[in-house]
């Protein structure tokens, strides 16, 4: 009689990638709304204004709406005008060079929103975030006792409150602190600070 045995296969573990060379998915930038947004928005207030008047010279004639129409002096100027004075032309090289304005705005790039974390990250900070940021490294310098801060994607403002002993050194010490805090952000922005004690502004 003979008998058989499965020998157990040992289990093969997958293969370890070191964490520097993982490879972080691509994300896009976080971007704020395309520059013809606003004026997309004026150019509809403006149509709908129009439509709104147009149909309210519509309803006169009817007897629905009192008082003159507010369209026809308009298309009366505009008829005797033309071929007839300098402004004609001008108008129009005016209105040509709005929709050339308009077209370039169409095809902007929309602007940055937030700061990069640095080179293959694919993480960023809002202004808002770099801010606060600023306020707790700002916070932890000996001697100060409020901070107000302001970010934008370039810069950062901030506004401290010290006590009378800190205040030599203390702008300085909080531009070392905030500066390091946000050190390896991309763009790197500028600090800026204004210092005043509790007595009085310095």
């Amino acid at each position: 009689m003979s008998s058989t045995r499965t020998l157990p296969v040992p289990a093969t573990e997958p293969e370890r990638v070191p964490r520097e060379e993982r490879m972080t998915p691509a994300v896009d930038a976080p971007s704020g709304a395309p520059p013809a947004a606003a004026t997309g928005v004026a150019i509809a207030l403006v149509v709908l204004a129009l439509g709104v008047i147009a149909v309210r010279d519509a309803l006169v004639p009817l007897g629905w709406v009192p008082g003159p129409s507010w369209l026809e002096p308009v298309a009366g100027v505009l008829a005797d005008g033309v071929g007839k004075d300098a402004w004609v032309p001008v108008v129009a090289v005016l209105v040509a060079l709005l929709g050339l304005w308009l077209v370039r705005r169409a095809l902007g790039r929309r602007p940055r929103t937030a700061v990069s974390l640095g080179d293959g990250t694919n993480a960023w900070l809002e202004p808002r975030d770099v801010a606060r940021v600023a306020d707790l490294a700002a916070s932890d310098v000996d001697g100060v006792v409020t901070v107000r801060s302001r970010a934008a994607r370039r810069s950062v403002a901030l506004r401290v409150t010290v006590v009378d002993t800190a205040a030599d050194g203390a702008k300085g010490a909080v531009q070392d602190a905030v500066r390091d805090a946000l050190d390896g952000l991309d763009p790197t922005p500028r600090v800026s600070v204004k210092v005043s004690t509790l007595g009085g502004s310095r």
